[in-house]
């Protein structure tokens, strides 16, 4: 009885992942891709018997490469949320697995946050859509779309303490820009981002990805953007001159200023 009743669970567990795979939609990928998101989502099917898996990325856009990975957000009825970096058909794969109920809460965490804004919003409305088995994933859908019509809302006190850190990487490249240059463009390389998540957040624009920084730039301020670029490819004498224009655009101090933090969670 015991044997019987085990072979009919694995049969109906069978017979649900047979009928989850017919439902999903897989777009036309070229290799190994193809092959690494069916082995994916049927990974996915077994572990979490998903109601919605949704794929985004550049993979899922045509536009992978070498180094690509496929990121599928998995929404599955659970008390706890999990994220899985598993390799199928040689291709490296993130999975971000949520209960419905946690994806609504990261639409309004991700709108005050300092850095890397509203990702969980974009993956959920300009992702492809693989598996839908529940009215909810249209909703969860349409949630995102509104998340992203609203401009950042950091907390004021912390967006003074990021401008008080992007202040301070500047100076801490001035210090040694003369007597050790190597450490100076380090030094630098920390100051960049620190000013410009500063500026994007100043100017009500969510902080990009990081490797979409410089191309938001562009689109935003061509001067700062051909400013960043001189300081790349500038010779040592010059690179303090151009730190500190950047600073003037982005921090509109070059130095330490007088500021009050305050924090009542204590």
């Amino acid at each position: 009885l015991n044997l019987t009743l085990h072979s009919y669970i694995k049969l109906l567990a069978a017979e649900s992942k047979k009928l989850m795979l017919e439902q999903c939609y897989f777009p036309e990928l070229d290799e190994p891709f193809a092959t690494a998101l069916r082995e994916a989502v049927t990974h996915a099917i077994e572990q979490y018997q998903p109601i919605g898996i949704i794929g985004a990325g550049s993979v899922m856009r045509g536009e992978g490469h070498a180094t690509s990975d496929l990121d599928l957000f998995v929404i599955f009825e659970a008390d706890y949320r999990q994220i899985e970096h598993k390799f199928f058909n040689g291709v490296p794969c993130q999975l971000f697995c949520n209960p419905p109920q946690r994806v609504l809460r990261y639409f309004v965490e991700e709108r005050g946050r300092l850095n890397n804004g509203p990702t969980t919003a974009h993956m959920l409305s300009s992702g492809v859509v693989i598996l839908d088995r529940d009215p909810r994933i249209a909703e969860i859908r349409e949630e995102a779309k509104k998340a992203l019509e609203l401009s950042p809302k950091p907390n004021e006190n912390m967006l003074q303490l990021m401008r008080y850190h992007a202040v301070s990487a500047v100076e801490n490249a001035l210090d040694v820009h003369q007597s050790d240059p190597d450490m100076a463009m380090l030094e630098i390389c920390n100051a960049l981002p620190a000013m410009l998540h500063y500026y994007f957040l100043k100017q009500g624009k969510y902080v990009p990805r990081h490797k979409d920084t410089i191309q938001q730039v562009r689109q935003l301020d061509p001067d700062l953007a051909d400013l960043i670029h001189q300081l790349f490819v500038a010779d040592e004498a010059s690179r303090a001159e151009l730190l500190l224009q950047i600073a003037d655009q982005t921090l509109e101090v070059r130095r330490f200023f007088e500021y009050i933090w305050r924090d009542d969670d204590v």
